[in-house]
């Protein structure tokens, strides 16, 4: 039996691909294998496990056919389930009301970019009151108000130890510093009273710090938020699907759908690039499928299990504790398998778009902008839109 097992592998080794074991045959026998454990504990006084797992494996060739067949049937439903993920096949109503978060956090992210762009302009607006008062102080030629100078080193001092502490200061608290030494500047020449040009120093020190904090913040927030899509998707796969498809459009006015079916259609199959594709759609293909079968799988037997009483009790409060969190980790997984998809889609189309021109039969533009009109063309033809601009053909070699 082992024989026949290795020639009906073999055979469909010989078939299939290698993305196929990975995408598609490997969630549909984690789930056999799942739902195989959870009916032997469902029925167990007929320990249904035995009668598949013998001394001579004698159920194991035509389970693996069964599984292999049923994998290659569900395969095609894979592209479903991602367009149901990314929203494109969600209700209207379901959409906007799946939008409302995405679209609050990214209203959020711009409020935090435009704080911290206010407490930048701050810091640099300090540095020019501690500049213009000291220009001030310096023109009288005396020290009019020394009694000025200890309240501000005072209040120096505090700002500083707190800094010591590891804690950031607030803006505002800042502020209300620099206006104290600001002060003392504009009431005295620095070089006049002794003590005043050296926190002038300090004081300066504290602004850069605090500069160079509200900088690197600045970059921080205005990083995430340019990593949110224009428009907001209803789903974080949505966001990872449109901003990789999104590249073709902002850099060469090329429609994506357009462009990358072509595109793979030109990439030699001796390329590592197309390895990397099958790969990287594999890896997609897997995690969509285990995501819907795992939500299957607990729509099915969480119900069951509360139903047939206490002796399925621990394999219940497992499944229900532990269900959702392992489906919430695959969920993440599939919004980093389209990215990873994504960027190798971008890859592939800077390095073989030409090479699409070429089977059309046009000639490669020599500038940017002839190229995103041509693309463009192209685009808005496949599209059954009027064309923004004639096509040159080139004669077949």
């Amino acid at each position: 039996m082992g024989g026949i097992f290795g020639q009906v592998v073999t055979a469909f080794q010989g078939l299939l691909s290698c993305g196929f074991w990975f995408g598609s045959f490997l969630p549909v026998a984690v789930f056999a294998a799942l739902n195989a454990l959870l009916l032997h504990i469902l029925l167990r006084d007929k320990d249904l496990l035995k009668q598949f797992v013998g001394a001579n494996w004698e159920w194991t060739a035509p389970v693996v056919v069964a599984l292999v067949v049923y994998a290659y049937a569900i395969a095609p439903l894979v592209p479903l389930c991602r367009a149901f993920l990314d929203g494109r096949l969600l209700p209207d109503w379901l959409l906007e009301q799946l939008r409302r978060q995405p679209v609050m956090v990214k209203q959020r992210a711009l409020e935090a970019v435009q704080a911290s762009l206010r407490d930048l302009t701050a810091t640099s607006m300090a540095d020019a009151a501690l500049t213009r008062a000291r220009a001030n102080g310096i023109a009288t030629g005396v020290a009019a108000h020394p009694e000025l100078l200890e309240p501000a080193t005072a209040a120096v001092r505090r700002l500083e130890a707190s800094i010591a502490r590891g804690k950031a200061p607030r803006i505002r608290a800042m502020q209300g510093v620099v206006d104290t030494v600001a002060a003392a500047l504009d009431a005295n020449g620095a070089t006049m009273l002794p003590g005043l040009e050296e926190l002038d120093s300090r004081m300066r020190d504290i602004v850069s710090a605090v500069r160079n904090e509200v900088a690197t913040q600045y970059d921080r927030r205005t990083e995430l938020y340019n990593s949110m899509p224009p428009v907001m998707r209803p789903t974080a796969v949505g966001d990872a699907r449109f901003r990789s498809e999104l590249y073709s459009q902002n850099v060469y006015s090329a429609g994506f759908d357009f462009i990358w079916s072509r595109v793979q259609s030109v990439v030699p199959e001796i390329d590592v690039a197309t390895k990397r594709i099958e790969a990287a759609r594999a890896l997609l293909d897997f995690s969509v499928l285990m995501l819907m079968l795992g939500i299957f799988l607990l729509a099915v037997w969480l119900p069951l299990l509360a139903l047939y009483g206490n002796d399925t009790l621990v394999p219940f409060l497992l499944l229900g504790l532990a269900g959702p969190v392992v489906l919430r980790l695959i969920y993440q997984l599939v919004i980093e398998a389209q990215i990873s998809l994504g960027e190798i889609a971008q890859v592939m189309v800077d390095r073989f778009r030409f090479e699409v021109l070429k089977v059309l039969h046009i000639k490669p533009p020599v500038t940017l902008a002839a190229e995103r009109e041509l693309w463009s063309t192209l685009s808005a033809i496949a599209d059954g839109d009027a064309p923004k601009a004639d096509i040159v053909w080139t004669n077949p070699s």
